[in-house]
Formats: structure tokens, C-alpha cells, sequence
């Protein structure tokens, strides 16, 4: 297929069905209509951030149109930079048609490019072959100091055969200590409270969502960094609840009459075990706002069935393994990068300087 026969069209409202027809139908591709047009709906109608004059991504056409040869998207996101609201964008789902990869494939990624000249823009899921592309188009990986993440184990009774074969176990056989009670017994709610040196809230966390304490603790709290997520009350409604039939995800809230801390966490499968995973623990540095977020992680995990709680502590008080490893059986390693971005020079600096706070929940991971 000769290239200068292809057109870049961008994603409008009336082309989202001919996006998600292309998405449900690409190779290997196995989750069908309803899956593509919920999401896809999440990303744009559903997303209080999002407006019609907002990009939503490109596609690439046979010159009348009627044919996807491949297809990014771009989830509009609310950022704070600066003292001053700002809408980021998180690249998704970039899929070509084999015999359209190479330089007409890469257009789509110039698109990407010449948006970040005026937006900050995120590629935070990309596979090993697409981190090569996007240092050619001279996005930055994220990077920040001391990054590590802290998992606790919280049914290894329940599920000793899969753990005693699993890599995080043989980790914690070398790096975890305690008695084999903490390491097997079911540590009551009570303990793990007394470790964490905090109580449990008073108000559950969807009625401190919905009674505005989430958005007075984001009102206090927005301009600790020069670049950060808005983690406003509408932000986490539909970040946390807008797509329920996509890895859907949990809101814990620190604090009782006023809300002090805040973490979103998602189920995930990893290393053959079911992991609760935290996407976004704020603020950073309120070490009881952290603790209570841990334990209360733990307990619903506790009560799904999950084996472990992950929690990146980039930004998170250390003291959350400090505290609760006396408790239940705590691991401490490696955090994975965070993913890649590219923004105007003044976003960029803030960033590379570490005036800003990036989560892994951010760019489109997780939605």
C-alpha cells in the first residue's frame, strides 16, 4: 500500500464507533464490542475532563476514510502546573496494521510530539519496542529518587502452596523477618491498627468523596508541587468509578472528620498472585495518613481474598513497612519505572528538577 494513499484523520465524536470497531477487531485481540465501547466512553463522553474541541487521537485511513489501518488515542487528565488548572493528556492503545508499521506508523507518534509542544503528554503502558520509539520522538522516562515499593502478605495461610513457589516469596524468605505467627497467622484488625499508631476512620471513604472533604483536602493540599495531578472529588469519581467493568478500583480516605490523606488502588494478577496494588497515595510525607491508607488496604484485601498489598513508596512514608513489618510479613524492592513523558520546557524542568510529584496512576495506566 503506497504511503502518500493513507490519511491521518483525528478521532471525533462521530468516528469513536469506527475507533472501537477497529480496537475490538485488532490481531489478538479477544474483548469484544461492549468491552471497547464502555472504555472508550470512559475515556471521552464519560470524562468530565474531556470537550469535543479536546484532541482524542488519531487515526490512519484509506483515502476515503472507510478503513483503519492503525489508531493512538489521548485521555484528556487534569493537572495542576504552576499554580494554574492545565489538561494533560495519557497516550493509548496505539495498534497498526502490520503492513502499515514502520515510517507511516511513526506519524502517528509525530502527532504525539507536536502535541507535547503545548501539553504535557504520557505514555506510561508502552511495550519494550514502543519505548524505543518514543526516546526517537525525544520523550523522557520518568524518573525519580529512592524508588521502591513495599508489599505486605496478607493470606499466606490460605495460599502457602502458590506463594512457596511464587518469586516474591523466595524474596521474602531471604529478606522478611518476624515469628511464624506474623509470617501465617491471621493478625487481627486490632493489631494492625496498634502497629500503624493510628485508628480506624469514622466516616467511610465514599461519604467523605461525596461530602466535599476530598476536595477541601485537595483545596489545602494542591500546591505542595509545582506539577501534580488535581486530585479533586471529580477527578476520582470518574477515575476511580467511571468504568466499573475495567480493573476497577478502590478509594481509601485517612481521617474522620476532615480527610488527611488519600489512596486509589486497583486489583491486579501478578506473578501468579491477586494483588491490591496502590495506583496514588497524597500526600506524600503524612506518615499516619499512609498507615491508615496501608491498613485499611489490607483488611479489604483480607476480606476479598487477595495474598498481597503493594504500595510504591515514592512519595509515601517509609515508615508504613517500618510500622506494620512487626505485624504482617512485609518485602521491600524495586519500584518499575513509572513510564514516559514529554512537555513544554518549563513542565519539563519542573519535572526533571523534582518540583513535581508523579504516582504511577498517571498517564492512561489503569483506565
Amino acid at each position: 500500500m503506497l504511503e502518500n494513499s493513507i490519511a491521518l484523520t483525528p478521532i471525533t465524536v462521530s468516528s469513536v464507533e469506527q475507533a472501537a470497531g477497529y480496537l475490538q477487531n485488532f490481531e489478538s485481540e479477544n474483548r469484544g464490542e461492549e468491552f471497547w465501547r464502555t472504555r472508550l466512553n470512559h475515556w471521552w463522553e464519560g470524562n468530565p475532563f474531556s470537550h469535543p474541541d479536546l484532541p482524542r487521537g488519531w487515526m490512519l485511513t484509506e483515502e476515503d476514510q472507510e478503513n483503519v489501518l492503525g489508531i493512538i488515542g489521548l485521555i484528556p487528565l487534569p493537572y495542576r502546573a504552576e499554580g494554574r488548572d492545565i489538561t494533560a493528556f495519557g497516550a493509548t492503545n496505539w495498534r497498526i496494521n502490520s503492513e502499515c508499521r514502520g515510517a507511516t506508523g511513526i506519524r502517528l507518534l509525530n502527532q504525539l510530539r507536536d502535541l507535547s509542544e503545548e501539553h504535557l503528554v504520557f505514555d506510561t503502558s508502552p511495550t519494550p519496542a514502543v519505548e524505543k520509539l518514543l526516546r526517537y520522538v525525544d520523550f523522557q522516562r520518568i524518573t525519580q529518587n529512592d524508588l521502591h515499593q513495599v508489599t505486605f502478605i496478607v493470606n499466606a495461610r490460605a495460599n502457602i502452596s502458590r506463594l512457596y513457589n511464587n518469586r516474591l516469596w523466595r524474596i521474602t524468605s531471604k529478606l522478611a523477618h518476624g515469628t511464624v505467627d506474623v509470617i501465617l497467622g491471621a493478625v487481627g484488625a486490632d493489631k494492625l491498627w496498634d502497629a500503624a499508631k493510628t485508628r480506624p476512620p469514622k466516616i467511610s471513604s465514599q461519604t467523605m468523596l461525596e461530602n466535599g472533604a476530598v476536595d477541601d483536602l485537595w483545596q489545602r493540599t494542591q500546591d505542595m508541587f509545582t506539577v501534580t495531578k488535581a486530585r479533586t472529588g471529580d477527578y476520582l469519581r470518574w477515575y476511580c468509578f467511571g468504568n466499573d467493568r475495567y480493573r476497577g478500583k478502590s478509594l481509601f480516605v485517612a481521617g474522620n472528620d476532615s480527610a488527611n490523606g488519600l489512596g486509589v488502588f486497583y486489583q491486579r494478577r501478578v506473578d501468579n498472585l491477586n494483588d491490591l496494588y496502590c495506583l496514588d497515595l497524597w500526600p506524600p510525607g503524612n506518615e499516619d495518613a499512609a498507615a491508615s491508607i496501608a491498613v485499611q488496604a489490607i483488611l479489604q484485601a483480607r476480606r476479598q481474598g487477595l495474598d498481597t498489598v503493594t504500595i510504591p513508596l515514592a512519595g509515601a512514608a517509609r515508615s508504613i513497612a517500618n510500622r506494620l513489618s512487626s505485624t504482617i510479613m512485609t518485602v521491600t524492592t524495586p519500584l518499575p519505572s513509572f513510564g514516559w513523558f514529554r512537555a513544554p520546557n518549563e513542565i519539563t524542568n519542573q519535572i526533571k528538577n523534582e518540583s513535581s510529584f508523579i504516582s504511577k496512576g498517571e498517564g492512561d495506566y489503569g483506565l
